[in-house]
């Protein structure tokens, strides 16, 4: 089971530190509040991935078996991240469709560029489209641009080609 964030909101002092001691036995992280306002305050600078209360996954009663609450705790984390995986997958698969309307065709050389402009599109790294005229670079960039971090900034594309060499540095990286 994977170390996770959890949050413990429970009125009771002695059943928050004794659930506090069992999920920190079991390699957890984990936070307590005694109300749902203090909760609520430890929802959003915490962010727990499980928050152990009333209701929501499931209901544990007190007493407690602590080999079913670590169950119910892992399968509890376990939904989490296979919702987590599902809304990724989700996202990608919906830029891919994006990305298929810009890029179109099906041969190895163009599902490779659409692999390379998704994957580029996640990172923060600089990059440099060459080829020749007409090979489609300002769709390669404007599909890069559309699926990054900056994507609501404006897109400015840039020919080369015209820039003077001796004017290229200060052009492009404003430096004289």
């Amino acid at each position: 089971m994977n170390k996770a964030r959890v949050l413990i909101v429970d009125d009771d002092h002695e059943m928050r530190v004794s659930l506090a001691h069992l999920l920190d036995s079991a390699g957890h992280d984990t936070q307590v509040a005694k109300s749902a306002a203090e909760g609520l305050a430890l929802l959003n600078t915490y962010g727990p991935d499980v928050i152990l209360s009333e209701g929501a996954y499931s209901f544990v009663e007190k007493p407690f078996e602590p080999r079913r609450l670590l169950g119910i705790l892992k399968n509890a984390i376990r939904m989490k991240q296979l919702m987590d995986n599902t809304d990724l997958l989700q996202d990608r698969l919906a830029e891919l469709t994006d990305l298929e309307r810009l890029l179109i065709g099906t041969n190895d050389q163009i599902v490779a560029v659409r692999d390379l402009v998704f994957d580029f599109a996640q990172s923060k790294t600089n990059v440099m489209i060459l080829g020749d005229t007409g090979t489609g670079k300002e769709l390669v960039a404007r599909a890069l641009h559309d699926l990054g971090a900056r994507r609501l900034a404006p897109f400015v594309p840039v020919n080369c080609a015209a820039i003077p060499p001796d004017r290229f540095e200060e052009t492009v990286f404003g430096t004289t």
